[in-house]
C-alpha cells in the first residue's frame, strides 16, 4: 500500500494470518466461515492508514464487502488480549495468538476459504543514498 511505485521492494519471510474470537464464540469452533458472515459479528482490527487494515479492507473488499469494524486500535497485539475479553473476532499474525489459542482463552476461527499470507518487506528508495549503517542492517536481516 505505497504510492510511490519508484520503491525497491525486497521480501525478508512471510506468515501466517488467523482470525480469533473469544470463547463466548465457541459455538463457531470448527465451523467453516464465510467472510460475509465474518462481517456481521463485531470486529476487531487495527485503525486506518495502517498496513494490517488495508490487507483486511481488500481481503473483504475481494468478497465484495466493506469492511466496517466495531473496534479499532493502533497496534496488533491489542487485538487478541481484546477478543480475549469476547468484545468481538478479530485477525492477527498466527504468532500474536498462538499462546492464547493453545490455553483455551480464545477460538481460531475456520474460514472457507484460506487466509492470505501477508510479507514483510524492506523498502528502499533507489534515489536516496543509503548510510554505511543502513546498508549493514538490511545485509544483516537479509542473511537471516
Amino acid at each position: 500500500p505505497f504510492p510511490d511505485n519508484d520503491l525497491n521492494i525486497r521480501p525478508v519471510s512471510n506468515f501466517s494470518m488467523v482470525g480469533i474470537a473469544g470463547t463466548a464464540f465457541s459455538y463457531l469452533d470448527g465451523k467453516p466461515l464465510g467472510f460475509k458472515e465474518i462481517s456481521r459479528y463485531p470486529l476487531i482490527t487495527l485503525e486506518q492508514e495502517t498496513s494490517g487494515r488495508f490487507y483486511l479492507d481488500q481481503l473483504f473488499s475481494s468478497h465484495g464487502i466493506h469492511l466496517m469494524p466495531d473496534i479499532e486500535l493502533s497496534s496488533a497485539d491489542l487485538i487478541t488480549p481484546i477478543a480475549e475479553q469476547n468484545m468481538g473476532m478479530g485477525f492477527v499474525p498466527k504468532l500474536f495468538a498462538e499462546q492464547a489459542i493453545t490455553s483455551g482463552k480464545i477460538i481460531e476461527l475456520t474460514f472457507k476459504e484460506p487466509l492470505p499470507d501477508r510479507s514483510i518487506c524492506i523498502l528502499t528508495d533507489p534515489n536516496r543514498q543509503k548510510s554505511l549503517a543502513c546498508e549493514k542492517f538490511i545485509m544483516e536481516i537479509l542473511d537471516h
